[in-house]
């Protein structure tokens, strides 16, 4: 298994899945002078939120780029990138592959692999008129179009007349499409035909020119001629051309400044600058691989010792021996790509085929027709691609798809304002979106989160509040990216913004809930009073009412706000019915003191008049009584006097039988006469 500088880190170098279905999407455009995004590439890019890797071949055109991203698709045929047979190039701008390869890391974290073509930096699209062409660091001629003058690096074997250079891809669109390929690449891949010699290194001077048209903060490098006030490479170009022959080292170095010779005014600074600007770039650019193809030399070093690809690389890197502005200018582009490209490696092939014919229709021989070298050194190949090919970084910042997209508008953007592509404003202008983002959907997340059935509590309410801006807090770290201070901000932004929304639901839900305990004690007051009123002075009876009735409006309602209002009722209950019932008790019970008042005296009067009629039925009995005692004193009296009669008769002799007869009449009427028995008339 390869590693990261050796293979460590890698993916699991399983064979990928064919590319059914899938088709080439363009994702960047240029069209006169202006550079587009493909809306379907970047909808693709927008769905993938794992992270992403991203594989970009570069290269001259014709040098079979297309069919290395074929080869890692697993397509065969015309099922991948298209291949083209022809000198003429059959990609423009840069293409991605519309499904991305599904991949996992030996952490067993998935990821997505997304591939790469980009337009040959030689390609031709843009006729140029004129006697001869500047290539690479040579002069061959003056420049001259119809349009501003810009300036040519790329570098070609020789001079060639402008007349057979037709549709001639101009440097300033080059050194873009190449700095857009490093700036979104994870794995940037070198396609070349043949060794690492000078022509080779003078076709990598784009390196140089990535400090002009990328940088990692918006300062411009010290004599590079950056920044929002960069005057046009062309321009430069003619002030050298004007200069030509005025001094030696006139040439522009390839840092675009006035030269690194002794004509050369600041060069050496230039140069240290250049170097300063790169290693900071370093730290954003992706591992490097430089894939020689066709290539047919024995890797030899000194003493006849084999070296591996990756020595024949680090060998090809050192700088050579000598002076002048041409050597300073080689070794400036040998430093850059070793500053610039921190991991590097380097894979070679052989030559497929030797049949001319074969070789044009190369992605449609079988297998069984190709050198078995060639076949086993692809197949190694698109290992060491997917091992080293790791999820796009900026800094400690995973990239997904969506971050990609927007970086990869930033970018867009900056170069067709004419600005220079600033790495740390591109990702800010990214993370503040998706921060931007995160916030809306952190709101999102707050209101499905929140239960609206929640019980019109405070404690409660407070409670799924937390809950629902803990699940909001977790959308939004999920999404947000950027230093912390940015992404404080935009989450104080969601906070407020939902904690006003739960004020809002809050006051709302307990009026609501306030105003239905009012209707319930309403109705139990009533019910109250009309008990009260019908059920007498019984107050147990009522008391076990208002509570029960209490007992209900609980059990119906919640919230710690209802008890305050709960025992005031109660209170404003007990008090109103009780002095209720008091005051009807009382006059209860005057009314009864009154009846009792008014029986008493009636029972006075009858009394009264039961003792008048005794005491006149005594007076009376008095009178009889007194009249039968006189009449008894009266008869005693006669009796006496006729007893002390007849007893004189008796004495006398001459009336003893009348005065026994007189006596025995007195005997027999005193045993007839009531009053001689002493009832005085009352019936004894």
């Amino acid at each position: 298994m390869a590693t990261r500088g050796d293979g460590e880190g890698g993916a699991r170098s399983d064979v990928p899945t064919p590319a059914a279905g899938g088709e080439p999407l363009q994702l960047i455009a240029h069209n006169e002078g202006t550079w587009t995004i493909g809306e379907k590439a970047l909808e693709v890019l927008k769905r993938i939120k794992a992270p992403i890797a991203v594989v970009a071949v570069c290269g001259r055109a014709r040098t079979g780029k297309s069919y290395i991203l074929n080869k890692l698709l697993g397509a065969a045929g015309a099922a991948g990138f298209e291949v083209a047979s022809s000198y003429r190039p059959c990609t423009k701008g840069l293409w991605m592959w519309s499904q991305p390869l599904r991949r996992t890391a030996l952490d067993g974290s998935n990821y997505y692999l997304v591939l790469l073509d980009t337009e040959g930096i030689d390609a031709y699209n843009q006729v140029v008129a004129g006697v001869r062409v500047r290539v690479g660091l040579r002069s061959l001629g003056p420049v001259h179009r119809t349009d501003q003058p810009r300036r040519i690096l790329h570098t070609l074997s020789g001079s060639l007349p402008v007349r057979s250079l037709t549709l001639m891809q101009t440097t300033q669109d080059g050194v873009s499409l190449f700095s857009l390929a490093v700036l979104l690449s994870s794995l940037f891949v070198f396609n070349q035909m043949g060794g690492i010699d000078e022509a080779a290194l003078d076709r990598l001077a784009l390196v140089t020119e990535l400090t002009r048209r990328i940088r990692v903060h918006g300062s411009p490098v010290a004599g590079s001629g950056g920044g929002a006030a960069e005057a046009p490479a062309a321009a430069e170009v003619e002030k050298t051309e004007k200069k030509k022959g005025k001094g030696k080292g006139s040439e522009a170095s390839p840092n675009g400044g006035a030269g690194t010779g002794a004509g050369g005014s600041g060069g050496g600074a230039a140069g240290s600058a250049l170097l300063e600007e790169v290693s900071a770039l370093s730290e954003f650019t992706p591992s490097f691989m430089w894939l020689l193809r066709d290539f047919y030399y024995d890797l030899e070093g000194e003493h006849g010792v084999k070296q591996s690809p990756r020595d024949y690389l680090e060998t090809a890197l050192m700088p050579t021996a000598g002076s002048g502005p041409a050597v300073e200018a080689k070794n400036m582009i040998r430093e850059s790509i070793k500053s610039l490209f921190k991991e590097r490696e380097c894979v070679t092939l052989v030559r497929p085929v030797s049949d001319e014919e074969a070789l044009r229709n190369l992605d449609k021989l079988p297998e069984e027709e190709l050198r078995p070298e060639f076949v086993e050194g692809v197949s190694k190949l698109t290992a060491a691609i997917f091992a080293r090919a790791q999820p796009k970084r900026l800094g400690t910042q995973l990239l997904s798809g969506p971050l990609l997209a927007g970086l990869a508008q930033a970018y867009v953007k900056a170069i067709n304002t004419g600005a220079v592509p600033t790495i740390h404003t591109a990702w800010h202008s990214v993370a503040e979106g998706e921060c931007r983002a995160a916030c809306y959907a952190a709101e999102d997340a707050y209101r499905a989160a929140f239960d609206p059935n929640t019980p019109a509590d405070e404690q409660l309410l407070e409670k799924e509040h937390q809950r629902a801006l803990a699940a909001a807090t977790t959308a939004f770290q999920e999404r947000a990216v950027g230093d912390p201070g940015l992404q404080r901000r935009w989450q104080q932004r969601f906070v407020a913004a939902c904690s006003l929304a739960f004020e809002a639901v809050r006051e709302r839900r307990l009026a609501v809930a306030a105003e239905a305990l009012e209707r319930q004690l309403g109705e139990l007051a009533g019910q109250l009073h009309t008990e009260a009123r019908l059920g007498g002075q019984d107050f147990s009876r009522l008391a076990a009412s208002v509570e029960a009735g209490v007992a209900g409006v609980v059990a119906a309602t919640v919230g710690a706000a209802r008890w305050p209002r709960l025992l005031a009722f109660t209170h404003q209950q007990y008090g109103g019915l009780g002095a209720e019932m008091w005051e009807r008790a009382a006059a209860k019970a005057e009314a009864e003191r009154q009846r009792a008042a008014l029986e008493a005296r009636a029972q006075v009067a009858e009394a009264q008049r039961q003792v008048a009629m005794l005491q006149a039925d005594l007076a009376d009995a008095k009178r009889r009584a007194d009249e039968a005692t006189a009449a008894a004193a009266a008869a005693t009296a006669a009796a006496a006097a006729a007893k002390a009669n007849g007893s004189a008769v008796r004495t006398n002799g001459g009336g003893g039988g009348a005065g026994r007869r007189a006596a025995a009449y007195v005997d027999s009427d005193d045993e007839h006469d009531p009053k001689s028995r002493g009832c005085f008339g009352f019936g004894c």
